[in-house]
């Protein structure tokens, strides 16, 4: 066997390597498995701050402790099955050299993938630190476990996609928001700052009140007083409740756009089905 071979051969056996472990990480028993020690170790965070419950500290520790290890081992396996994951990157194998890296690089950098590295984070600093700032840490990495529960969810993928189809529309909404919002943040300082002295003390008090009043939340902490400020105040709240629609009707719109491609795509589906099997009782009659 020549270097050749042998690299190919390597190569598949790779391969085949991560098909399996990805086949054993989408796998039912697994899924399950998963979101169950998901919950119990959320549930375990709210037991732990309950202060009547602190005999059960123990109990709460080893749960933790058997998780972050499952949750690790998984991060470590998802990490070495990327390349079996990112299609894009395979098809690409033959022209570009370290895919498989590349690939990992990928995982890493994605949602769902810094998701798991922040939920075991705070499990390796405990290991360093025993302080209550610490400990705070951790509760919060264990709640943000939650968010694992998406990789499994049709609809979480459903509105990555409408999302990622609608981004550059977005992205206009978000800047003539932020036009507005700093625009009429540095010109209300300047019409308040004499009246309000105590209340608009730099332009970042103007900031905070012209995002408070843009979005119509209007906590009521800093009101302008004087005429001007008032009829400024007025406009910013009008106009925020008209921008702020756009990125809700961008959304809905891609959104319905998207339900109607799964509706259509399943009537495809049971059409071609349901013509396979006519096909079939034709053939079996003859």
């Amino acid at each position: 066997m020549d270097i050749q071979d042998f690299k190919t051969n390597y190569k598949d056996k790779k391969d085949h390597r991560d098909l399996k472990i990805l086949d054993m990480l989408n796998s039912k028993w697994f899924r399950i498995s998963l979101t169950c020690v998901i919950i119990i170790d959320v549930v375990a965070v709210v037991l732990n701050t309950i202060t009547n419950l602190h005999d059960f500290d123990p109990v709460l520790y080893i749960i933790t402790f058997f998780s972050a290890l499952l949750f690790t081992l998984e991060y470590i396996l998802r990490l070495i099955s990327a390349p079996a994951i990112c299609e894009s990157i395979q098809k690409d194998a033959e022209t570009k050299k370290h895919y498989r890296l590349r690939a990992r690089i990928k995982y890493l950098v994605s949602f769902l993938g810094l998701v798991d590295l922040i939920s075991i984070s705070p499990f390796v600093a405990a290991f360093f630190s025993t302080d209550l700032f610490t400990r705070d840490i951790i509760d919060l990495g264990r709640v943000i476990l939650v968010f694992k529960l998406l990789r499994y969810s049709h609809t979480y993928r459903m509105i990555k996609d409408v999302v990622r189809s609608v981004r550059y529309e977005l992205l206009i909404a978000l800047m003539l928001s932020s036009i507005i919002v700093s625009f009429s943040g540095i010109l209300i300082y300047y019409i308040e700052r004499d009246a309000q002295p105590e209340k608009f003390t730099n332009v970042g008090e103007g900031f905070w009140w012209s995002i408070i009043t843009y979005t119509t939340v209007g906590y009521g902490d800093v009101v302008p007083v004087t005429p001007l400020g008032k009829f400024l105040a007025g406009f910013i709240a009008v106009i925020g409740i008209v921008t702020l629609m756009l990125p809700t009707g961008i959304l809905s719109g891609a959104l319905m756009n998207k339900l109607q491609q799964e509706n259509a795509k399943k009537l495809k589906e049971e059409i071609d089905k349901n013509q396979n099997n006519q096909s079939s009782d034709t053939t079996c009659e003859l």
